[in-house]
């Protein structure tokens, strides 16, 4: 039975101001557990791929942002919202409260979008 436990940990990967980032691994395929504290920024970017966010705890502001067709639009999730973001769509995440989600890792590349890239790094220069 500890086999079981042994082979998918709990992982601290990245910590800052914002929160930290956990990874873990379950049925052969990686969670990020993303915490995120009050007024801080996530994201800025978009992936190639399709991409979902349960909301675990708190509240977060979406603000999506399609740069082909410059339309933009905002959600806020609380617990147990799935938010997906279609492949291309830049994503900036806004703690509203103390909160975390979770997103399925894997392979997907990521790619910075300026306008609010630019915001997440002002907040961490502050």
């Amino acid at each position: 039975m500890e086999e079981m436990y042994s082979k998918s940990r709990l992982r601290e990967i990245s910590n800052d101001r914002r929160g930290s980032i956990f990874k873990r691994a379950f049925t052969n395929k990686d969670y990020w557990f993303v915490e995120m504290r009050m007024g801080t920024l996530r994201g800025g970017h978009y992936h190639n791929c399709e991409t979902q966010h349960l909301v675990i705890q708190g509240k977060i502001r979406f603000e999506l942002f399609d740069p082909l067709t410059r339309e933009k639009r905002r959600v806020t999730a609380v617990p147990m919202d799935v938010i997906c973001v279609k492949a291309g769509i830049a994503h900036l995440l806004e703690a509203l409260t103390d909160s975390m989600f979770i997103e399925p890792g894997g392979k997907k590349g990521t790619v910075d979008f300026a306008p609010q890239r630019a915001r997440v790094q002002q907040l961490l220069k502050n």
